[in-house]
Formats: C-alpha cells, sequence, structure tokens
C-alpha cells in the first residue's frame, strides 16, 4: 500500500514537473565562510557572517523591493505547468560572465576578487578539489551508474546489478562503509551504493552522452530496475531500495534542517512615514542580508559543493528571488493572504504593497501563501522545496548537469515521503505543492525586473552583490533571447 501511495505521488508529482518551459566574485567567498557559520546556530551564525555582510551591504541606505507587470488572475492559479529543466545539455560548461569576479568570491572565500577574474578566464580551476567516492570516500574515479565513485566500488556494483546475489549483513544492516572497511560487509555496500543514488540506468545514460526525461515512463521503467535489482537477505525483509531512499531522505532533512535559513529583523524605522522609498530602502535592506545567508545555506544543500564552481554560480543566481519570496509566502501564512510578513518587525498589508507600487507581485505571494496554509504545508516541506528551487534552474550548459538531475530525482522522493509523512491521506498533496512554484516562479521575475528598473532609476542603492546577480539575470535574458532568435 505504502510503495503504491509513493508510486502514485511520483508519477504525478514528475506530471506537473514536465510541464515547465524556461524561466529565464562575490558569491564564491560567503559560500566557503559559511562553512564555518553552517556548524553554528543563531546568533553565532550571524556573527560569523556579519562581516561579509558589512562588506556587501552599505549600512545607511539600502534597495527596494519586487514589482510585476500584469498578473495572472488568481483563478488561473494553478494553471502553468511548473517543471524540471532536464533538456540535454547543449554544451559542456557555462562560462564565466565579468559581473563572477565579485560573486565567486563569495562561493570560494579561498578566492580574492583578483582570483574571481582570473577563473572567469580560466587561469583557476573552477572544479575544485579532487572528487570522493560517494560509497566509500576513496578517491573517485569518475562519474559511474549516476554518482562519483572510486574504481572499486564502480566494479563492486556493476557485479552486484548483473546477476542475483545473495548479501546478508551479519550484523545489524548499519555497518560504516569507508575505503577501509568497503569490503567487510557487501549488504551493506550495496545499501549504501543505493543510498547515495546509484543505478544502472545512469550508466547506460551515460555512455549515450544524454540524459532524456521527456517521458514519463523512462522514469518509471529505470525506478523499476532499481527495484528489480535490489536484494533481500531473506523473501520477509524489507526491500533495500525503499529502506535506502528513505534513509537517503532522513539525511537530507537532517541537512536541510541543520542549515535552516535565519530569520531576520528588517530594522524598519516605523517613527518615519511609510513613504514608497522609506520602505524600499527597508525592504532591499533587508533582501541584501538574506541573501547573503541563502548562499551560506545553499552550501549546505546536499550535493551543491559537489558541483563545479561556475555551476554553483549559476544555479544561485538563476534562483535567490524566487527563495527570497518563497520564504516570506511561508512565514505569512499566519496572516491569511491580508498581509505579508517580511521579517517579524516588517509586516507590510495591502495598502503598503500600494504604496511601493509592487500589489501584483505581492498578490502573487499571497497567494502562494494561501495555498501553503490550506495544504497544511510543514516546515519539512518548505526546506525541500527551497532546495528544489535551488536546483530546477535552467541547466542545459551546465558540466554538472548529471549530478544536478540525480540531485533533483533525490529531492522529488523527499517530497514524496514527507508528503506520505504528514499527508498519507492526500495523493494529490505532492502536485498541489509543486504547482506553488510556479507562481513563485512567476512572481520571482516580476521581482527581478522591478529590482532592475530601481537599479536603473537610482531609487535606491544597491550594494555590489545584489547588484551582480541583477546582472547576472540580464546577461542571462538577453543570452536566452538571442538563443531564441
Amino acid at each position: 500500500m505504502e510503495a503504491k501511495y509513493h508510486d502514485q505521488q511520483f508519477e504525478d508529482a514528475l506530471t506537473v514537473i514536465q510541464g515547465l518551459s524556461d524561466p529565464g566574485g562575490t558569491v564564491c567567498r560567503i559560500l566557503r565562510e559559511s562553512s564555518a557559520a553552517a556548524s553554528a546556530t543563531g546568533d553565532e551564525a550571524e556573527s560569523m557572517s556579519g562581516e561579509s555582510i558589512e562588506k556587501l551591504v552599505p549600512k545607511e541606505e539600502s534597495h527596494g523591493s519586487h514589482h510585476s507587470p500584469g498578473m495572472v488572475p488568481q483563478g488561473s492559479f494553478l494553471s502553468m505547468p511548473y517543471m524540471m529543466h532536464n533538456q540535454v545539455p547543449s554544451s559542456t560548461t557555462l562560462e564565466f560572465r565579468d559581473h563572477d569576479g565579485r560573486i565567486l568570491p563569495l562561493l570560494d572565500p579561498s578566492l580574492s576578487f583578483a582570483d574571481g577574474r582570473k577563473l572567469k578566464h580560466g587561469a583557476v580551476s573552477a572544479h575544485g578539489p579532487n572528487k570522493l567516492c560517494q560509497v566509500c570516500s576513496d578517491n573517485a574515479s569518475g562519474f559511474h551508474y549516476g554518482v562519483w565513485s572510486c574504481e572499486g566500488c564502480k566494479a563492486f556494483f556493476k557485479r552486484s546489478i548483473q546477476g542475483p546475489v545473495d548479501y546478508v549483513c551479519p550484523a545489524t544492516n548499519t555497518c560504516t562503509i569507508d575505503k577501509h572497511r568497503r569490503k567487510s560487509c557487501q549488504a551493506c555496500r550495496l545499501r549504501k551504493c543505493y543510498e547515495v543514488g546509484m543505478n544502472k540506468g545512469s550508466q547506460r545514460k551515460e555512455r549515450k552522452g544524454s540524459i532524456s526525461m521527456s517521458k514519463p515512463a523512462a522514469t518509471k521503467r529505470s525506478r523499476a530496475d532499481s527495484s528489480d535489482n535490489t536484494v533481500n537477505s531473506t523473501s520477509g525483509s524489507p526491500n533495500p531500495a525503499k529502506s535506502a531512499r528513505k534513509s537517503q531522505t532522513v539525511t537530507i532533512l537532517q541537512a536541510l534542517n541543520k542549515a535552516a535559513l535565519p530569520v531576520l529583523e528588517s530594522h524598519h524605522n516605523h517613527g518615519q512615514p511609510p513613504t514608497k522609498v522609506h520602505l524600499l530602502n527597508s525592504l532591499v535592506k533587508l533582501a541584501e542580508r538574506e541573501l547573503v545567508h541563502l548562499i551560506n545555506w545553499a552550501k549546505n544543500v546536499p550535493g551543491y559543493t559537489d558541483l563545479s564552481l561556475s555551476d554553483q554560480v549559476h544555479l544561485i543566481e538563476c534562483c535567490w528571488m524566487e527563495l527570497l519570496l518563497l520564504n516570506c509566502a511561508f512565514r505569512s501564512i499566519e496572516h491569511g493572504g491580508k498581509s505579508l510578513a517580511f521579517a517579524p518587525d516588517l509586516v507590510l498589508d495591502r495598502s503598503s504593497w500600494s504604496t511601493v507600487e509592487m500589489t501584483e507581485i505581492f498578490e502573487q505571494v499571497a497567494a502562494v501563501s494561501e495555498q501553503m496554509m490550506q495544504n497544511h504545508l510543514h516546515k519539512d516541506e518548505l526546506l525541500l522545496l527551497q532546495a528544489m528551487v535551488l536546483v530546477n534552474a535552467e541547466v542545459r550548459r551546465l558540466a554538472s548537469y548529471n549530478q544536478i538531475f540525480n540531485m533533483q530525482q533525490s529531492l522529488l522522493d523527499a517530497i514524496v515521503d514527507t508528503a506520505q509523512k504528514y499527508h498519507p491521506d492526500n495523493v494529490r498533496h505532492v502536485p498541489a505543492v509543486l504547482l506553488l512554484l510556479t507562481h513563485i516562479r512567476q512572481a520571482g521575475e516580476r521581482g527581478i525586473a522591478f529590482f532592475q528598473r530601481l537599479k536603473s532609476e537610482g531609487v535606491v542603492t544597491f550594494c555590489d552583490l545584489l547588484k551582480e546577480m541583477l546582472d547576472a539575470q540580464d546577461f542571462l535574458e538577453k543570452k536566452s533571447s538571442n538563443e531564441g532568435d
């Protein structure tokens, strides 16, 4: 029954996901500094990020918020399909741009601004240190069966899936698998292979040089293949693939909960008249500080730091506005769509939306918030949606395409498992939740357009980081437009 529930949810989710069209220096340093901040909590993390924020965000003036030209009517809230961008890569790498000179040091604090510019021109490697095997942590020889693995684990998995095997753990199915003890328990080693995402379907796709998600049936067959090759020590034992999937969900949620984004105060001066410029300055100043934390958070999404540095930059550039708005929608659930909680000390009602000329975009965010309330969205589901937004950017030209694809599939499994836990009687919950991201994507695109307009008009002052993020969006839009021509 449980397996049937999961398959139903997964197939429904794929139906939603496969309908979406493309959306159209500084970051690196923050991503590395966040390694230390990730192990801290609360005030410690805020303090550890303080220096970066002070360097990147002006102390006096700040910047605006989001707007959008016309909004989709409320009645069509769930009418726009949302899918992951699983197009076949048209090339293997995404080049660095001039403005990445500041973004790269935030992703990797060991890089200076000058290093960031060298990296853009190919003088520094963007792929970081040698990869480790995701099964045993030995040095990886390549990307095998969908994950980075060493020759030993690659060969072991190949032998295990080629014919019937009867691996039995002599202990409690929790043996440690590392490069020194990987041969001590074949059952736990195979379980670990499945947990990290190994599957024989990926190897076939790698040989062909592409991945196609145009047909849900293809994914269904791939998942069936994995199921067929799972090992049962006895006829009554649990399905290893199912156990591995649930174990992977627990691991993902543990990582995301540990790195959960803090709720920041806006420090808005309520003693001043709530004019357009005053409100915009508070909103943008808050957005800039949240952006620094977003980059820190991304490092803790399982698999993100395994991507090439250029791909890490691209993903965060594509989704930062959507993430800010998604989080705002969740914080605003208790307000029932009548107000938006940007911070505990900055809750704006509809009259304030009009003041800052952002009614249309905020209507969309409020609609998402209402749907979250109606669907009883759990915080664990929010964490998974955040990660899904991060890896759901346009990925056709990314070097880490296969890895991102596997991250998407793992997150989708985790979303389905979590829905089964908190909403066991609602098989339509997953599609309904994923469709929320359609509205957030549209709101994010309009928010970017509004920020770009504010920057060009000089209404508020933008820090270097936010300006570079907007420049990146402008670059991507122009590139997409040129390719379309």
